[in-house]
């Protein structure tokens, strides 16, 4: 009864509707599942892996779902794309997940 009362929606065709009339702010979670939508699941274009393939946008712009835009990779080839520019925050003075919290073994 308790979750019953939580709810926002009696159901959903009428969350459907509600969604449907508010405009849509298009946030980069949303861009990224349009993207893998238009980019269906297929092996690393660069290495040929099969295993957790993600979808990277060529030009940077996660808001641009051009086809020849998105390109499959496999995780590890994402992160080497973008390591140039994880490695540029950082020697701004971003702190990696490392120098924020230590090793993260216990103590």
């Amino acid at each position: 009864m308790y979750m019953f009362k939580l709810r926002r929606y009696c159901g959903f065709a009428c969350q459907s509707a509600a969604m449907r009339k508010r405009p849509e702010e298009v946030t980069r979670g949303i861009a990224s599942r349009h993207a893998r939508r238009l980019k269906p699941a297929q092996p690393c274009e660069r290495c040929g892996t099969k295993r957790r393939s993600q979808v990277h946008h060529k030009d940077r712009n996660y808001l641009n779902n051009a086809l020849e835009n998105l390109e499959r990779l496999c995780h590890w080839c994402h992160m080497q794309e973008h390591a140039p520019e994880i490695q540029a925050r950082s020697a701004r003075g971003w702190q990696t997940r490392r120098e924020r919290y230590g090793t993260g073994g216990h103590s």
